[in-house]
Parts: structure tokens; C-alpha cells; sequence
């Protein structure tokens, strides 16, 4: 007599599933009659009319052997099913179990419908195949590898860190004075803040892929240009706002586009592993620049800049970059129905300005400080070996944010993480005011700012994906990028002109302080993600929020 099977906990045996586009699944199991084995079958079901773009299982440890775990599809159209085993292969080709099985039926209040038919295993056509052991970095880690390397050489970093190893060789060769050099980050700050939207459109309208090649190219050519400097300041403030409106495509808005569409379920840690670029290659630059210049000079540091977009990056994004919609985007998702908010409808939106008037104070308190770090420690008694060393911290710690901050808004609601992870650093503010700063609380403010570095991209990024969804995600996001490049724009003035006014940088920590902790506290006024079905699609009229 066949030994009666207890009914499996599915959490129990250590099955974890997941699905994208709102799909969830349901499970139930059957005992095989006059056997020792139990036949579990399951349904994918969902308010939408799509195949769901990625779904897996995330955990399956060995099964006990009184208990034999097996999906043995039977596909539709007859012909043979090719998973064996669910520890190998898992394709939603038909029935699962074993033979004619057929998955249970779901109940009325359950069923949930797609073109009058039930959304189940089932139902689904062998087209819509796919592989339990395909995750979504196994498919899209080309997108991810491309756009690190096409924004840590792009407008974003590059031109913002080397701009202190020109000062003294365009100072010396023009006669040009300090305060005249960097206004020229201003003029590209006002550039992108203009473009940044014009790109984002581009891209939601031709296409991010084109877009980002040419942007690519011309921002190469510009940054060259640089070393045909004559002297002229007017000149030399033309070719910035240039390269600033013809660059505005290698910024992080026409990237993320399609980060955020190749990735659902592990989205913010894709998002923060493409924006790892900006903290290495920023890096990078500085010393390479420096070692140009030494080596060749200025005006071929230029030119040895120019290369690392247009020999490095444009190569790479046009063999490997591809939106899930391009043909040549091998493995991509299953083409959804394009839904989410234009740029008029999110604008009628209370959510689109919290977060753009949020991230304007976020911003300058993070962006401030950055730059004056050597100096607010040197100020408070460090010597000047130690303020480097303590301030090159921040580059590790902005890594730590974006990979770090990346996991935690997979997981929980970014609203939240963002008000923890954007708060801290108003600690970190405190921390560097007074008198006689040790190294200790140094170390650890620097490492706070920097790990706030890290995660606001990430953060402004996913949360524009989520309440806005991916159909203008480029003009939306563009424009939200435009506010936040003006706080972190004029944050470094604002920090310097305060302490020359002063001879301390203890008022604008205090003002930074409080400015985090508001910014901060507006993200939790955002409200829970909108449905997939929710959001508006092609032929939907305008949306208003109250």
C-alpha cells in the first residue's frame, strides 16, 4: 500500500518563484495514486494580456527521495516537450506531471482573462518558451557592461573630474584666472539641463540606440576641440555649452532607458552596476589627464580624453548595446504592450514634482561637498596628507551606494530606502562641523556622503521606471534630470562662495544638513507603485492625480 504524502508547504521545501509584468503564480499539488509521489502544477496568471517577460525559480534545493519533484511538459500543438526536469529545464510549452496531467483548473474568483481565455501554463504557445535557468543578467549583462562604460566616459563624470588638472596649464598659457575656468562647469550644467530632456525625447522617439551612438561621436569631437583653444574665453565657453547640447545623449537618461527594459525583478542593481562608470571612470580620468598632461600637455590631453569615448565606448555600444525592441537584441524580453505616462500627463502629476523638487536640495547636499572635501578637512585641523587620504574614500563608498542601494530597491520600497540612505549623510553634515574633527568621524562622514553618491542616480532612475513606466521613460526622466543637475551644479559654488565668505564651511554643512533631511522626508509622500494595468497606454487620454 502506497505510503499517504502529506501536502507540500511550498515555502517549506524551499520553492521561490517569481515572475515580471504583475504576474504571479498559483500552486497546487495532486498525490499520484498508488504510487509515493506527488505531482505539483502550477498557473501563471495575470491582469494583462502579455507573456510574462522573465520568470524563474529562484531556489530549489535537492527534494527528499520519498518525494520526486517533476515537470514533464506536454505541448500544445503535440509534438514532444524538451524539459526533463525542473532542475534542469522548465519550458511553459503545456500541461505539467505526468502524460495527459493537465494543470487544475483555477476558480472563478481567481481566473483572470486574456483575450477570453484563461492565462495558465496551459494556454501558453511553445514560442513563449523560457528557460528556468535564464536570469535577466544571463540575457542583459551586454546592456549593463555597455552602458557602465558609455556613461563613466560620457558627459556625466568625465569633463567634471579632470577640470582641476586643467586649471593651472590653461591658467598659465592664457592668463585665465580660477574663478574663470570653472564657470565653464556651469555653462555645461545649464547645457544639460536644457538637452537632457531634448535627449530623452530622441531617444523615446528614434530610438535610445541611435541616439546614444551619435551622441557618443559628437561628444568625442567636442572634448578634442578643447585643444584648439586660442585664448579666446568666449570661445572657449561656446565650445562647453557644445559639447554639453551634443553630449546630452551619453547621460545617464538615454542609458537606464534600456537597463530598464531588459531588467525587471533585479532592475535596481542593474541600474546600479550601469552607473558604476561615473565613480571608476571618473577616476580614472583624473589621472590619466594628469598624466597626459605632464607627459604630452594639455592640448593632447584633451585629444587623449577624446579618444576614451570614441576608441572605448562608441565600439563597445555598437556591438553590444541593444533595446529589447532593437533587431539586434539576442534573448531579449518578450515585447510588452507600451504603457506608462507622457511627459504632459506626468507633469499633471503631484508625484512628478516631489521628485524633482526633492531631488534639488538632495543634490546640492550631496554634490557640495564632494568637491571641497579636501579643503572642509583641511580646515578642521587635518593635515594635508590626511585630507587626501580620507577624502579618496569617497570612491569606494559610492561604489558600496550604487551596488548596495541597487539590492535594497529590488527588495523594499525606494521611498523608504531613499529616506534612510539620503538621511544618513545629513549625520554625516553634522559630523564635519566644529572644531578640531578627528580622523574617525571624518572617515565616517565621508564614507556616508559617498554611499549617498552612489544611490541617488540609482534611486531618481527606478523610481521614474516604476510610477511612470518605460513608454516616455526618456523625457520624463530627462526633465527630472534637469532639476537635480541644477542642485548638484550650483552645490559647489554655493559651498566655496560660503566659505570665502565666512573662512568656514561649518554654515553650509548645517544648510546641506537640512536640506537632505527634507528632500528626503518629500520622497515619502510618493505613495505606492501603480500597476502595470493602471498606468495609461497608447491610446489612453490624459491621467491627473489628486
Amino acid at each position: 500500500m502506497a505510503t499517504r504524502l502529506p501536502k507540500p508547504n511550498f515555502a517549506r521545501a524551499g520553492l521561490a518563484f517569481t515572475c515580471s509584468n504583475n504576474w504571479r503564480a498559483v500552486f497546487s499539488s495532486r498525490t499520484i495514486v498508488g504510487s509515493n509521489r506527488i505531482v505539483l502544477s502550477f498557473h501563471l496568471i495575470s491582469d494583462l494580456p502579455l507573456f510574462p517577460t522573465d520568470w524563474r525559480v529562484l531556489k530549489w534545493p535537492p527534494p527528499k527521495s520519498s518525494v520526486r519533484w517533476t515537470g514533464m511538459p506536454r505541448p500544445v500543438d503535440g509534438s514532444r516537450g524538451h524539459g526533463r526536469n525542473w532542475q534542469h529545464s522548465l519550458c511553459p510549452l503545456g500541461g505539467w506531471g505526468d502524460g495527459n496531467f493537465p494543470p487544475p483548473s483555477i476558480p472563478i474568483g481567481e481566473r483572470r482573462l486574456c483575450h477570453d481565455k484563461d492565462i495558465s501554463l496551459y494556454h501558453l504557445k511553445p514560442g513563449a518558451c523560457m528557460s528556468v535557468d535564464r536570469s535577466e543578467f544571463r540575457q542583459g549583462w551586454k546592456v549593463v557592461a555597455a552602458s557602465a562604460l558609455g556613461i563613466g566616459t560620457g558627459l556625466s563624470p568625465i569633463p567634471f573630474y579632470t577640470m582641476g588638472v586643467f586649471v593651472a596649464p590653461l591658467s598659465a598659457e592664457f592668463g585665465w584666472g580660477v574663478d574663470q575656468i570653472m564657470l565653464a562647469l556651469m555653462i555645461m550644467t545649464l547645457g544639460a539641463m536644457v538637452m537632457g530632456p531634448v535627449a530623452g525625447l530622441a531617444a523615446d522617439k528614434f530610438g535610445v540606440r541611435r541616439v546614444v551612438l551619435i551622441s557618443v561621436a559628437l561628444f568625442g569631437l567636442t572634448l578634442a576641440g578643447f585643444a584648439l583653444s586660442n585664448g579666446s574665453l568666449t570661445l572657449f565657453y561656446i565650445n562647453w555649452m557644445l559639447m554639453a547640447a551634443l553630449g546630452a545623449g551619453t547621460l545617464p537618461i538615454t542609458w537606464t532607458r534600456a537597463v530598464n527594459n531588459w531588467f525587471n525583478a533585479n532592475r535596481g542593481l542593474a541600474l546600479g552596476l550601469s552607473l558604476l562608470g561615473t565613480g571608476l571612470f571618473g577616476a580614472f580620468a583624473k589621472l590619466y589627464a594628469n598624466y597626459l598632461i605632464g607627459v604630452v600637455g594639455w592640448r593632447m590631453a584633451y585629444v587623449g580624453l577624446a579618444l576614451l569615448p570614441l576608441l572605448l565606448a562608441l565600439p563597445v555600444a555598437y556591438f553590444l548595446f541593444h533595446d529589447v525592441t532593437d533587431k539586434g537584441a539576442t534573448g531579449a524580453p518578450a515585447k510588452v504592450a507600451r504603457r506608462g505616462f507622457t511627459l504632459r500627463q506626468a507633469l499633471r502629476t503631484y508625484r512628478f514634482w516631489v521628485l524633482a523638487i526633492a531631488f534639488v536640495p538632495i543634490a546640492f547636499a550631496v554634490g557640495g561637498p564632494i568637491p571641497n572635501l579636501e579643503k572642509i578637512l583641511g580646515s578642521k585641523g587635518l593635515d594635508a596628507q590626511q585630507a587626501v587620504q580620507i577624502a579618496s574614500l569617497i570612491g569606494p563608498s559610492v561604489i558600496a551606494g550604487r551596488l548596495i542601494g541597487g539590492w535594497l530597491i529590488d527588495r523594499f520600497w525606494a521611498p523608504g530606502v531613499a529616506f534612510v540612505l539620503l538621511a544618513l549623510p545629513a549625520a554625516a553634515c553634522l559630523l564635519l562641523t566644529g572644531d578640531g574633527v578627528t580622523a574617525t568621524p571624518a572617515i565616517v562622514a565621508v564614507l556616508l556622503i559617498g554611499f549617498a553618491a552612489g544611490v541617488e542616480y540609482d534611486i531618481l532612475a527606478f523610481m521614474v521606471s516604476r510610477y511612470y513606466g518605460m513608454r516616455f521613460y526618456g523625457a520624463i526622466y530627462g526633465m527630472m534630470y534637469g532639476f537635480f543637475a541644477f542642485g548638484a551644479g550650483f552645490g559647489p559654488f554655493i559651498f566655496g562662495r560660503m566659505f570665502v565668505q565666512s573662512g568656514h564651511y561649518d554654515t553650509a554643512l548645517l544648510y546641506g544638513a537640512i536640506a537632505l533631511l527634507a528632500g528626503a522626508a518629500m520622497l515619502l509622500t510618493m505613495g505606492r507603485y501603480p500597476t502595470p494595468e493602471s498606468l495609461p497606454g497608447d491610446d489612453a487620454r490624459p491621467v491627473t492625480e489628486g
